[in-house]
C-alpha cells in the first residue's frame, strides 16, 4: 500500500475511535477524497477502491452526507484547459442523533475568495437570544487610516469648525459624527462592491474549465484587498493577539468582538 493510501486508511480508522455513535456527531472539512466519480471533473478518474474505502468509513460510522447548495466543486488546481481539474473534496457529514437535534440544516459551498478551497457554511435552526442594544463608545477604527477619504473628512471638519471659532470639544464632536457617517456610507459601498466581485468570482469559478484561471486569480487579489479592511477592523475590535498569517478568519474575530 503506497504512502498516500496508507495515510487515508489510517484517517478512516481514526474516525471509528472518535465517536462510538452514542453522541450527536457532525464533521466538516477537507476529506481529500470523493465518494463517487461525478464529484470530480477533469483529470484522471479516481481509483474505485479509494472511493469504496471512503464510503465504507462513512457507512461504518453511520454518517450521512448533508449535501450542499452553491458551487458544485470545492477545490480546483487552477491550471489551464488541458490540465484543469476540479473536485468536491470538502463535505459535511452527520449521524442520525445529530440530525435529530437540528431539524433545519443547510450546507452552502461559498465562493473561494483567496484560497484554492471553497469555504463551507453550515447553518442550523438554533437561534441566538435577544439582547438589549447598547450604545457604542466612539473608537477610531484602524482601517480608516488606509483610506484617503478619512483624512479629507477630518481636515474639512477641523478647518471649518476652527474658522467658526468653535471650542475644541465642539470640533471633536463634529469630527466624530462626520467620521461615523462617512464610515457607515463607505462600509456600505465597500460591502456592495465585495458582494458584486464575489458573485462575479463565483460565476467564473462555476464555469471554469481552465480558461478562466488567470481572471480568477486577478479577481481573488482584488477581493483580498477589500477583505483586508474587514480583517483589520475585526482584529482591532477583538483585541486579541492570536492572529497568524494565512487565510483570513474574519468570522472568528467578528465572533470575539461581538462577545465582548
Amino acid at each position: 500500500m503506497d504512502t498516500q493510501r496508507l495515510q487515508k486508511h489510517l484517517s478512516w480508522e481514526l474516525l471509528k475511535t472518535i465517536n462510538d455513535g452514542t453522541e450527536p456527531w457532525c464533521i466538516i472539512g477537507d476529506f481529500n477524497e470523493i465518494l463517487f466519480q461525478h464529484e470530480k471533473s477533469g483529470g484522471r478518474a479516481r481509483p474505485e477502491n479509494q472511493m469504496i474505502s471512503f464510503r465504507n468509513a462513512v457507512d461504518q460510522n453511520n454518517l450521512t452526507d448533508l449535501g450542499h447548495k452553491g458551487v458544485a466543486y470545492t477545490w480546483s488546481n487552477n491550471q489551464k484547459e488541458g490540465n484543469f481539474t476540479k473536485v468536491r473534496l470538502d463535505k459535511c457529514f452527520a449521524n442520525q442523533r445529530w440530525r435529530q437535534t437540528y431539524q433545519k440544516v443547510s450546507v452552502e459551498n461559498l465562493v473561494a475568495r483567496s484560497s484554492d478551497h471553497n469555504p463551507i457554511l453550515l447553518c442550523t435552526s438554533k437561534y441566538a437570544a435577544v439582547t438589549p442594544v447598547k450604545q457604542r463608545l466612539f473608537r477610531y477604527e484602524a482601517w480608516w487610516s488606509k483610506e484617503e477619504e478619512c483624512k479629507e473628512v477630518i481636515t474639512n471638519n477641523w478647518l471649518q469648525d476652527t474658522t467658526e471659532r468653535n471650542s475644541v470639544q465642539q470640533v471633536l464632536t463634529h469630527c466624530r459624527n462626520s467620521l461615523q457617517q462617512w464610515s457607515k456610507n463607505f462600509h456600505r459601498q465597500k460591502g456592495l462592491l465585495l458582494k458584486q466581485k464575489s458573485a462575479l468570482l463565483k460565476n467564473l469559478q462555476d464555469g471554469n474549465s481552465g480558461d478562466n484561471s488567470n481572471n480568477i486569480r486577478a479577481l481573488q487579489k482584488e477581493v483580498g484587498i477589500l477583505m483586508e479592511e474587514e480583517d483589520i477592523k475585526w482584529r482591532q475590535r477583538a483585541k486579541r493577539n492570536l492572529y497568524t498569517q494565512g487565510d483570513r478568519n474574519t468570522h472568528y474575530f467578528h465572533a470575539c468582538a461581538t462577545q465582548r
